[in-house]
């Protein structure tokens, strides 16, 4: 059990790439990004966000981004991977925003949002998703498994 007031459960990425090979999160809790919180602020777009082979189980967010909350310019790519039973306000499993995402091969089970994106929640972005599997993810309000703004 891990808990970061405010950005990141276990982890909080400023600036940085972040790249999790076969590893494992669970009962990560944060106002935003249960189990990771990463950002940038910089005007370009950066390699960010690279996860494979990876589990995120019963992490939540008071706010965004039940298991993963990933803001401005983060190139993101899951392959792999497996989002199970996370839940958030706004996107059960993950919350992306201004930033390009590609989920391969990747499950999204059993996530919840309390409003929008039971399992992912997208806004002035780009997503493209490739195999895997959506089930069970519930929204109060819209985008049981997907609510987007895209560009």
């Amino acid at each position: 059990h891990h808990s970061g007031a405010d950005r990141g459960g276990c982890i909080f990425a400023f600036q940085s790439d972040l790249a999790l090979l076969r590893t494992a999160f669970s009962h990560c809790e944060a106002h935003r990004g249960g189990a990771i919180h990463t950002r940038r602020d910089a005007t370009t777009l950066s390699n960010g966000l690279s996860i494979e082979d990876s589990i995120f189980r019963d992490n939540s967010a008071s706010d965004p981004g039940g298991a993963i909350y990933a803001i401005r310019n983060i190139a993101t790519e899951v392959r792999g991977s497996d989002f199970r039973s996370n839940t958030a306000r706004l996107g059960g499993a993950l919350d992306l925003n201004f930033l390009e995402a590609e989920m391969l091969d990747t499950t999204f089970s059993s996530n919840r949002a309390t409003l929008n994106g039971g399992a992912i929640r997208i806004m002035s972005g780009e997503l493209a998703w490739d195999g895997g599997l959506a089930e069970d993810n519930i929204a109060g309000a819209a985008g049981g498994v997907v609510f987007g703004r895209f560009n």
